[in-house]
């Protein structure tokens, strides 16, 4: 395989992240608590947790417990800290009596970890108010609107030195209250497609359904309710108060109105009597706002001492590289062309499909249609230009084998229309949508409502928007979405990856049924070169020893006769957990496979900027920002000019190398065949998040093989 060959960024950038300045920091102490008795980890945590809120009380200074100790940067004398410990275990005597003394630990040296916790929950902590005060000063006044800017800090590690991102989000929420704002409609329906924010959390999501009235669902909301704030509000709701099922990520769960205030966005601006201009300049974060709010966050920082600069290729240039792969691939009759994003539907025109299907050397590919727009006669005729252009330009026959008219897009007609469409067995669903406005992280609602309905249900869907139909530039796009999505490979890459002979996107979903707990896996496997072998969807019973996942399980994913032997990179979705590593070390003694997972975690991950010409801009696809040898930030996705997109934050553990990573996330971000958007995700855990969704709903069949890509 040509590498992807990591190389110093061309124009200046900088990271939402800040070396925390150590040599300002007081000195801290650490001290262990001895014990009368066995406890588990977990709970010498659960005393220690408790010991420090009462230290915390009792003495000055900022007290805290990180790595199984007691840290303070204002250690009493030993006297008055026997003193507290009696006066504790005489007042709770369960819990302090476990303990026998507390000692300072003199061999302990502030880790990393131990100054990031200290500095979070001590002096950054104390200056929320001066944060929020100063934030507030950048809102923009708008009438029965509250503009709130949220400050996020994290905690990080960089080369081996403790540091903080800093981020801002912007938040409008309507004014008058949710039961007053649904007083004023005629239909409470009219709510649905709405964004509400849970007040006692930051939790958001759209409301998808009205399930009627408080005094109906009070008792069973307060059954499923696990906190007592949320309870709180259910108990106190009148009895006349709307109960509204909130869409939440691809999860959903119903909500009394009273616990939720409404998000105003662009799109629903005139819905609140808003102008949509106002609205959009309040939510304004084009690259060059998002890092001013930034700035105001780590101004106050500064000033107490606590942060240095933001990293910068300027400051810090070997942390700073390109990813941008350098590869060649392998069209028609084996034809090769080296990458170039711009021209890559250009080269599949001109060489045409690296894999046609033996089925469609003679037969058409039958596909079903959704339109949710207007005219009727526009779409028809683009239709009939697709058709033209797949059979002249590139040798395959379209036959549209229904078409269902959906007006109002809702989660409901087009669940009405699939299931309808659906029973005609056809490999595709082409669903025409409205221009949506969407950010950098979320699909627009229609194409997600759309994609829920068919990729729930294993259906491959291409979806075209109205736009889209006047940009003949886009026709080579288009086909190779229907090619790809009906099981052909419009290119791959010309040599494989070098360093392993699978790539494996691995999802694992636990969930609890009448006679246990329940194991689901989602596997998606490929050759190194990026074509699909299969994808499956499994499911047993977990182990009853809770020792990792069940044996069948692992060889329904990931079969003997598919990795025996192999060396095979894992990309998972999010962190691994331990019963994963667990049954991943089992399964490779098992198989004598080789597997080098690669944790992928997508959101609240810092964001990267670029310098150019003096004006603070989006990062060049493939940006990155190594905060180690096993970490990094990752730009995955092009980004349109006034967005900053979100990068991908990659974990890995020797051998493989956080390089290698890297490598192999962007190479299978190259299979999105015909998107006009480039999605964050490689294609080995694209939408993991809309079938665990589906799955949960009873929507998705399980068991379930596939040996096309249906979830692009």
């Amino acid at each position: 395989m040509a590498k992807i060959t990591p190389s110093s960024t061309s124009a200046p950038q900088f990271v939402e992240v800040f070396p925390i300045k150590t040599d300002t920091l007081p000195p801290l102490t650490a001290y262990q608590m001895r014990l009368v008795g066995e406890l588990t980890p977990a709970e010498q945590t659960w005393i220690g947790a408790r010991l420090v809120a009462k230290l915390r009380a009792a003495h000055p200074g900022y007290w805290f417990w990180v790595s199984q100790r007691v840290i303070t940067d204002s250690p009493p004398p030993s006297l008055s800290l026997v003193t507290t410990l009696d006066q504790l275990r005489a007042e709770q005597p369960d819990i302090y009596n476990w303990i026998d003394t507390l000692e300072e630990d003199y061999a302990w040296g502030a880790t990393p970890d131990a100054i990031t916790d200290y500095v979070m929950r001590g002096p950054v902590q104390a200056l929320d108010r001066p944060i929020s005060e100063a934030l507030a000063k950048t809102a923009y006044g708008i009438k029965n609107t509250l503009v709130e800017r949220e400050h996020r800090i994290r905690a990080w590690e960089v080369d081996g030195q403790p540091a903080l991102s800093l981020a801002v989000v912007t938040r409008l929420l309507y004014e008058p209250e949710f039961g007053a704002y649904a007083a004023t409609l005629k239909d409470p329906d009219e709510l649905i497609g709405l964004l509400a924010a849970d007040k006692t959390s930051t939790t958001i999501g759209e409301i998808t359904k009205i399930v009627g009235k408080v005094k109906e669902s009070r008792d069973r909301l307060l059954k499923e309710s696990k906190r007592d704030v949320m309870r709180e509000q259910i108990a106190a709701a009148p009895d006349d108060a709307l109960v509204v099922r909130l869409l939440i990520g691809y999860d959903e769960f119903d909500y009394v109105a009273p616990a939720l205030r409404l998000l105003i966005r662009v799109e629903d601006a005139e819905k609140f009597a808003i102008k949509p201009q106002m609205v959009e300049r309040a939510l304004s974060l084009q690259p060059a706002m998002r890092a001013q709010m930034v700035k105001v966050v780590s101004d106050i920082l500064k000033n107490a001492n606590l942060i240095d600069k933001a990293y910068s290729s300027a400051n810090h240039p070997d942390l700073f590289i390109s990813s941008q792969p350098q590869v060649t691939l392998r069209f028609g009759e084996n034809k090769a062309r080296e990458l170039d994003p711009e021209k890559l539907p250009r080269d599949f025109q001109t060489l045409g499909a690296h894999t046609r299907l033996p089925t469609y050397e003679s037969k058409p590919i039958h596909a079903v249609v959704i339109n949710t727009l207007s005219d009727d006669e526009e779409v028809a005729f683009f239709v009939e230009a697709m058709k033209r252009a797949m059979s002249r330009e590139y040798g395959f026959t379209l036959d549209i084998v229904r078409e269902r008219k959906v007006r109002i897009v809702t989660q409901a007609n087009l669940e009405s229309a699939v299931r309808l469409l659906a029973k005609e067995d056809t490999p595709l669903v082409i669903v025409f949508l409205p221009d949506e406005e969407s950010d950098d992280e979320d699909e627009a609602v229609g194409d997600r409502y759309a994609r829920i309905q068919t990729i729930g249900r294993g259906l491959s869907c291409l979806i075209i928007h109205e736009g889209t139909m006047h940009k003949p530039e886009a026709m080579p796009d288009i086909v190779m979405g229907v090619i790809a999505r009906t099981g052909n490979i419009p290119y791959l890459l010309h040599e494989p990856i070098a360093y392993a002979d699978h790539v494996v996107g691995l999802h694992l979903i636990r969930h609890h049924k009448k006679d246990g707990d329940h194991v689901t896996g989602i596997a998606r496997v490929f050759r190194a070169d990026g074509a699909l072998i299969k994808a499956v969807i499994a499911e047993e019973r977990a182990r009853d020893d809770g020792d990792g996942l069940p044996d069948a399980l692992m060889e329904k994913l990931l079969p003997q006769e598919t990795v025996g032997g192999k060396r095979v990179i894992l990309h998972l979705d999010g962190r691994m957990k331990r019963d994963v590593a667990l049954s991943l070390e089992r399964w490779e003694s098992a198989t004598k496979a080789t597997f080098t997972p690669v944790e992928i975690v997508r959101r609240g991950i810092p964001r990267l900027y670029t310098l150019k010409q003096g004006k603070i801009e989006p990062p060049e696809w493939g940006s990155t920002f190594r905060l180690s040898d096993t970490e990094a930030f990752l730009v995955s996705s092009f980004a349109a000019a006034d967005i900053t997109p979100q990068p991908l934050h990659l974990r890995v553990e020797p051998p493989l190398t956080i390089d290698q990573a890297i490598q192999s996330v962007m190479a299978f971000s190259l299979f999105h065949y015909g998107a006009l958007r480039q999605p964050k995700l490689p294609v080995t855990i694209h939408h993991s998040d809309l079938i665990e969704l589906s799955i949960a709903r009873g929507v998705m069949p399980v068991p379930f093989v596939s040996t096309v890509p249906f979830w692009l």
